[in-house]
């Protein structure tokens, strides 16, 4: 094996959460504690979906689609959006609980309310679709993974095109709104969509992505939505020089069994899946390792774990 890529979404605590160690579990994570000791540390400011394809998320979805490579298209997520003070908090993703029917629901509506603009919504995912148009538009907006679930001023739609976007967005919330709120009785309404252009991935061309998000490109994907085991990874490893790995199994339990049930996860993931990786870098199975969580990713080689001068490191709620 090559390369071996662990993607390790929902590791990071919130900033706030680690003002307090002491209310935080005791996290027993002995391998990711040597990968971060002996690896080679760099900072990075990509989404980490973004590690897990290479190049243009929606030249993948057309793809996947069937449709021809210069058809005008961008990207669009539904989204449950509630004002505060200063910002609109935005719920996306699998946090919507949206299931396939719903998005095809919601899209066939769209499609006869944009029908005289030649528009057109694609389910490519229940909470990821592709918008076909008559031609390109001179507009960009931030992604939805770079809005982090938290909108302010300078989220918003710029470029020549802009301002008839941003209105046909505002009807587009209350068509939603009226249809959507009484219909998903203890779950978020969705009561808007997000848009832009693309999402660039930065993950290697020979890439076999191994996951448990939606919204990973079909085709990349070996093990969409599910997760995975060691012998998963061997089974991989003789025909594929990089194997990248996103998990957001720890977000999940963060999410809907707090703070205990994450940190059980993240030390049945050490124990299973980061110790036997380390192993086999050690004993030159495999020819370099990264661990890559919100802010910075980590680069080892067989003789990484040579630099015994090294500054032990303590997981304790971001990588």
């Amino acid at each position: 094996m090559n390369t071996l890529h662990f993607i390790l979404d929902g590791w990071d605590l919130p900033d706030e959460w680690r003002q307090f160690p002491d209310q935080l579990p005791a996290y027993q994570t002995p391998a990711l504690n040597s990968l971060r000791r002996f690896g080679a540390c760099q900072k990075h400011a990509h989404n980490l979906m973004q590690f897990s394809f290479s190049g243009s998320l929606k030249a993948l979805i057309l793809q996947d689609l069937d449709l021809p490579p210069d058809t005008p298209a961008f990207l669009a997520c539904p989204v449950s959006q509630f004002m505060d003070m200063h910002s609109m908090q935005v719920i996306s993703g699998e946090d919507l609980q949206l299931s396939w029917s719903d998005a095809h629901q919601a899209c066939n509506l769209l499609n006869d309310f944009v029908a005289n603009d030649g528009w057109q919504f694609h389910p490519y995912h229940a909470d990821l679709w592709l918008v076909t148009v008559p031609q390109n538009q001179d507009w960009q907006a931030a992604d939805i993974w770079t809005i982090k679930d938290r909108m302010n001023h300078t989220h918003t739609i710029e470029g020549s095109d802009a301002r008839p976007i941003r209105t046909l967005l505002t009807e587009i919330q209350m068509l939603l709104f009226s249809h959507t709120q009484s219909h998903r009785q203890d779950k978020p309404p969705i009561n808007g969509i997000w848009l832009w252009q693309d999402t660039i991935g930065v993950g290697s061309q020979q890439t076999a992505v191994m996951g448990n998000a939606i919204w990973l490109p079909e085709k990349n994907n070996l093990l969409i939505n599910q997760d995975f085991s060691w012998d998963d990874i061997q089974r991989l490893a003789d025909n594929k020089p990089h194997i990248t790995l996103y998990s957001n199994r720890a977000k999940q339990h963060l999410q809907h069994g707090g703070l205990f049930e994450q940190a059980d996860f993240i030390q049945q993931f050490d124990k299973n899946i980061l110790a036997k990786a380390f192993t086999a870098l050690k004993k030159g199975n495999l020819k370099k390792l990264m661990i890559t969580g919100k802010e910075h990713t980590y680069t080892l080689t067989p003789q990484s774990h040579w630099r015994f001068w090294k500054r032990k490191q303590e997981f304790s709620g971001q990588i």
